[in-house]
């Protein structure tokens, strides 16, 4: 009897400990992923803060710009997609991602392709949400396919992306896990820039695709004729 007694106080604060992290979590808002840095992801959130800063990373693509920087920059802006404000990190990542990114981020086929219609579904983005207030990013080692007749050159990076804090406890539709995990979930992702040819953006380097690892094995996501 006594033990039966202990077990169902022990899982009575258990439970309690799990409703006050969703609550505090709730109260912050739908898609405030930067309210809450914990002490391992905040380093790397010092790192995106300046990676995001408009000395580091204009508001336009330019040819002065590494396909790295242009990646970096893209990601840490959604790692930080609320600072300043609600959904600044979109209107930061628009003007640097091809249209048919856009258009596959959103599901929309290119429709009111626009910064303001981008930032209300793209919040939405499973793909997206992946690297919105994660704990950390690592980018990996580049793959160049050289340029051909039809197209620009093309690098590719790996990025491996430890999810938001919040993850540790709740999956991303929101319902809570079975257990809290020590750490949030890892996810392999991996992100194509290509350089445009043609004008306003000639000679720039902008993001083709973003993709998760497991649909876009064996050229999935992508023609295959493209050499990645």
């Amino acid at each position: 009897m006594t033990s039966l007694i202990v077990v169902l106080l022990v899982s009575l604060v258990f439970c309690n400990s799990s409703f006050r992290m969703v609550m505090a979590y709730s109260h912050s808002g739908p898609h405030d992923y930067n309210s809450r840095p914990t002490p391992s992801c905040t380093d790397d959130w010092l790192e995106a803060e300046l990676a995001i800063h408009p000395s580091q990373f204009p508001a336009r693509p330019s040819a002065e710009l590494t396909p790295k920087k242009v990646a970096l920059s893209c990601l840490r802006s959604l790692q930080l997609v609320d600072n300043p404000s609600p959904g600044a990190g979109l209107d930061r990542i628009f003007p640097h991602l091809m249209w048919q990114c856009r258009s596959a981020v959103t599901s929309r086929d290119g429709i009111d392709d626009t910064p303001s219609k981008f930032r209300e579904r793209a919040i939405l983005s499973p793909i997206l949400q992946v690297f919105m207030g994660c704990s950390r990013i690592e980018l990996g080692q580049p793959t160049l396919s050289p340029g051909t007749t039809c197209r620009g050159d093309i690098v590719s990076y790996p990025v491996r992306v430890q999810g938001a804090p919040v993850h540790a406890f709740q999956h991303k539709s929101g319902i809570l896990r079975d257990g809290i995990s020590a750490e949030p979930p890892v996810t392999d992702m991996i992100i194509r820039l290509e350089r445009n040819r043609r004008p306003p953006y000639q000679g720039c380097f902008m993001i083709k695709d973003i993709a998760d690892v497991n649909f876009a094995k064996g050229g999935i996501g992508w023609a295959r004729h493209e050499g990645v």
